[in-house]
């Protein structure tokens, strides 16, 4: 049975990131991809640039790519697998989300390379196929439960995998996390979860409803595991479209969250609030090379936005 929430009948991925079709979208990324791989020599041979700045990865779907059937926003367990290995072997350390929080709050030093991993939603695969890679290699990683679906039997409504729910895949694909497997999540001891909402609504201009949305996330997350100041992610996120910006950290930060983080694609400044801190969505084509590019700051910022993200 799906948990009670407070969801609109009929909502999705917004009009707004839906305008460029996915053959635009795919040529932006393989620009994108080609700009990050021409970068990768330098990783090898030369300083970080911002060793000393941590980086926060963002994941959605962990699945196997089966014949007829390559979900949107998928890395599959092999690639996973590959770019976590690639990392610890170049050094990187990977540290839980509010340990970061907690020692730039306390003005501490953070070593160099580190970085955090992130899953949005709370699919069922972060259970079934993430958990096992991260638990061997003891990554920590940090799952935004988007909490109103937890238990349902339905995909989430802004999936915009359009086989998502269809009896030609399998349920692992597109399936909410269930409060059984998110309890077992929390005893494997590398899993921290944190909010993305309840709903994981479009807010913009209905700040009373994402601050309500967000206590309804916040008082679940406690009343169902014990979490005090969960870490928060901003649903969608991108600035520019007015998903994130300082009224919503304020709210986060006033509704007991201990971080409110973004879509943008940049590195944590050490001594910065952690109200609006960005991250790096690890995609498919990516390797552990690609990944050090972005965690090392050689890659040029640039803004997910051009390339119609739809998700967050």
């Amino acid at each position: 049975m799906m948990i009670p929430n407070d969801k609109p009948s009929s909502f999705g991925v917004p009009l707004d990131l839906q305008e460029q079709s996915p053959w635009t979208r795919r040529i932006h990324q393989w620009k994108e991809a080609a700009a990050i791989r021409s970068r990768v020599p330098l990783s090898w041979f030369l300083t970080p640039p911002m060793a000393a700045r941590p980086g926060i990865l963002t994941y959605h779907r962990i699945v196997p790519i089966r014949r007829g059937c390559q979900p949107s926003w998928n890395v599959t367990p092999d690639r996973f697998r590959s770019q976590m290995q690639g990392l610890l072997r170049r050094g990187y350390r990977p540290w839980p989300l509010t340990q970061l929080v907690d020692m730039v709050a306390a003005g501490r030093p953070i070593d160099d390379n580190v970085f955090v991993v992130t899953f949005d939603c709370g699919y069922a695969n972060n259970y079934l196929h993430a958990l096992p890679i991260l638990d061997q290699l003891g990554i920590p990683a940090t799952v935004f439960l988007a909490t109103g679906y937890l238990n349902s039997g339905e995909p989430f409504p802004f999936d915009d995998w359009p086989l998502k729910g269809s009896w030609k895949v399998n349920s692992d694909t597109w399936r909410p996390l269930a409060l059984t497997e998110c309890h077992t999540l929390l005893r494997s001891g590398v899993i921290e979860f944190g909010t993305q909402t309840h709903t994981h609504e479009d807010f913009r201009n209905r700040a009373a409803a994402f601050r309500g949305n967000l206590r309804t996330s916040v008082d679940f997350l406690y009343h169902h595991f014990g979490i005090v100041r969960p870490p928060m992610a901003l649903p969608y996120g991108i600035i520019s479209r007015r998903f994130a910006g300082p009224q919503y950290y304020l709210t986060a930060y006033e509704e007991g969250t201990c971080c409110c983080l973004t879509a943008e694609e940049e590195l944590v400044v050490p001594g910065t609030t952690p109200f609006g801190w960005g991250r790096f969505i690890a995609e498919q084509h990516d390797t552990a090379d690609t990944l050090a590019v972005k965690l090392g700051g050689w890659r040029a910022r640039t803004s997910r936005q051009t390339i119609g993200v739809a998700r967050g």
